[in-house]
Order: C-alpha cells, then structure tokens, then sequence
C-alpha cells in the first residue's frame, strides 16, 4: 500500500507544479484524475464508508464544472456538488456517532450549533452580501454553514484528521471566494489546491487509519 500514497503523493505534487506554473491545459488535466485516485486508495484499504465514496465523488463532479468556473452556471453547479459532498460526509459522521453512542443529547447540542451558525451566515449573507453577489450570497451561506456545521460534528468522532481535513477545506473555499469576488492573485490555484487537496486526502486518511 505504501507504494499507492507515493504514486497518490508524486501525482499530486505534479498537479501542484503546473499550479504554481500557471500551466492552464496540464493543470486542468491533472486535476481530473485527484479524486478518482483518492476513491481507488479508499477501495484499496478495503473502506467501507461509503458515504465518503459518495462525497469524494460528489467532489470530483464538483472539480469537473469548477473547471470552468468562469461561467456563473458552471461555479454555482460545482458549489451545489461541493454541498451535497460535505452532507454526505456528515451523514457518515453521524451514522458512526449514533453507532457508538446513540442519539446523545450531545449529537442534539452539536446540531442546534450548527442551526444557529446556518441562521447567521444566512442573515449576513442578506444584510452584507447580497448587493454585491445577488442570490450566490444564499448559496454561498449555506455552503459554509454545511462545511462549518461538518467541522463542528467531526470534534464528536475524535478523529484529529477529519477535523483538520475540515478545517483545511474552510480555508480552501474562503480563498476560492476572496479570489472570485474580490482580488484574484497570482498562482490563485496553487494556493486553493494546496489546501483543497490537503482537506479531501485528511478526511480520507481519517477513515483509513
């Protein structure tokens, strides 16, 4: 098995490369073939989460229609991927809690957390961003608050690497906001895929070992 996270681990690095070389064609390229490489360590190591085989999956869809994110269709479907990725990771989250524990009055308090966040980023997303995003700022809202509400559930697991995976993806999608409605830099996609592919493979890693 070592020899799957060197070749996982080379191929990641080469995408990372042409990144930070700005190599439009071979970066979109290799961008495809990340998270099906990241399904086939998961089949390998005999996983059988198989709510994060779907939310790997909903992921690469995601990356395909980011691709071009420079069509509003194209960025609001990919993001409409992401969310349906990030409730499939939690409903694996709380099918293992529920599993060891039940329906704890502790799973109830998590979630009541994650609520209150939701409703928040929702009205921010009304009284600050909707001038200048339109209806993204609803999407976007609720976006966060599934992948905060992801981070939160994962302390439940105690599983360092899910909630830094978590947190890593947190990262990944501000920077990919900033650089979309705000000021776009330069190597924009080495800095987001550092941290994406950091956030996938931890999640990932967190079921495997």
């Amino acid at each position: 098995m070592l020899a799957y996270w060197i070749i996982y681990s080379v191929y990641c690095f080469v995408h990372l490369i042409f990144s930070f070389l700005e190599k439009e064609k071979p970066r979109k390229i290799t961008k495809l073939l990340i998270m099906p490489l990241l399904i086939l360590g998961l089949f390998l190591f005999d996983v059988k989460n198989y709510f994060i085989y779907l939310g790997l999956l909903f992921g690469w869809i995601g990356d395909i229609y980011l691709l071009n994110n420079k069509e509003r269709k194209y960025f609001v479907i990919g993001t409409i991927c992401f969310i349906f990725g990030h409730i499939a990771y939690i409903l694996e989250v709380m099918r293992l809690y529920i599993i060891d524990y039940g329906l704890s009055d502790q799973l109830i308090h998590f979630l009541l957390i994650i609520l209150i966040i939701a409703i928040i980023l929702l009205f921010f997303a009304y009284f600050k961003m909707k001038r200048k995003l339109g209806k993204l700022a609803y999407l976007g809202s609720t976006y966060f608050s599934i992948l905060i509400g992801g981070f939160v559930l994962s302390f439940l697991l105690q599983k360092p690497l899910l909630s830094i995976g978590f947190g890593f993806f947190i990262i990944s999608d501000i920077l990919i906001s900033v650089f979309r409605f705000y000021k776009k830099p330069k190597r924009s996609h080495f800095y987001i895929m550092i941290t994406y592919l950091l956030a996938q493979t931890l999640i990932a890693l967190s079921f495997i070992l």
